[in-house]
């Protein structure tokens, strides 16, 4: 097997182990430098992923006396995004096999998670069918959310922002509640979930911070008035 580059990190000559088995055709000079490419962006989309799956996607916003005042994506998502899209053109030009070194450790053809690997989505322990679910009951308490605020009409770009947030720190809460529901709050060796219950307490708090910024009260749907009305009705009978 021809070795990596020692200027690779670790999580680079990692991926470079796993893949050099499976390129097809004449390991030439030119093709080792595409090999070296899709490594160092695979292992980036890998560390990004990993980081989201351990922070959240959300990073919330504090002032100096430790009061939320906003929030954002967190950059590793469009790192993710970027490296992932990279590495699946390098990929093509490198033409891998299914087989090699990637058979049997999870993950198929394309260095992904294979379908019941729980390494794919860390400690929130999800199958593809499962993470579908979730999406689903996450789009639907966006939808939940909005309506409380008056609806899609009444609710302006940065505070449908910061429902969208509150929906994916939602997801998160969601899926360490059910990791933890399934593993137990003790791991193998007998020791508590130190890291995991702090993580969830840590997202329930940020939903708390981004749920203060909304306001907690339902917002009544404005009301059309009877010159308003009498217009759409008119309108929807054309």
């Amino acid at each position: 097997m021809t070795a990596a580059p020692a200027h690779l990190t670790a999580a680079e000559r990692a991926v470079w182990t796993e893949t050099v088995s499976r390129v097809s055709g004449e390991l030439t000079a030119a093709r080792l430098t595409v090999l070296e490419n899709y490594c160092v962006e695979r292992a980036r989309q890998v560390a990004a992923e990993q980081f989201l799956r351990e922070h959240g996607d959300v990073l919330v916003l504090r002032n100096d006396r430790g009061e939320v005042t906003g929030s954002k994506p967190a950059p590793q998502l469009a790192i993710a995004r970027s490296a992932r899209s990279a590495a699946e053109k390098l990929e093509a030009r490198l033409r891998l096999r299914a087989d090699g070194a990637a058979a049997g450790n999870g993950h198929d053809a394309r260095g992904r998670f294979t379908k019941g690997n729980v390494q794919a989505v860390g400690p929130l322990l999800y199958t593809d069918r499962d993470l579908l679910q979730l999406r689903e009951e996450v789009g639907e308490f966006l939808q939940r959310s909005i309506a409380d605020d008056g609806g899609e009409g009444e609710v302006s770009t940065r505070r449908r922002t910061l429902h969208e947030y509150r929906a994916r720190v939602h997801r998160r809460i969601v899926g360490l509640d059910a990791a933890l529901e399934a593993r137990g709050l003790f791991d193998r060796r007998g020791k508590l979930r130190v890291a995991w219950i702090t993580k969830l307490e840590t997202l329930i708090s940020t939903a708390k911070g981004i749920d203060s910024l909304l306001g907690l009260d339902r917002r009544a749907k404005a009301i059309p008035n009877l010159l308003q009305y009498l217009a759409e009705k008119a309108e929807a009978t054309r």
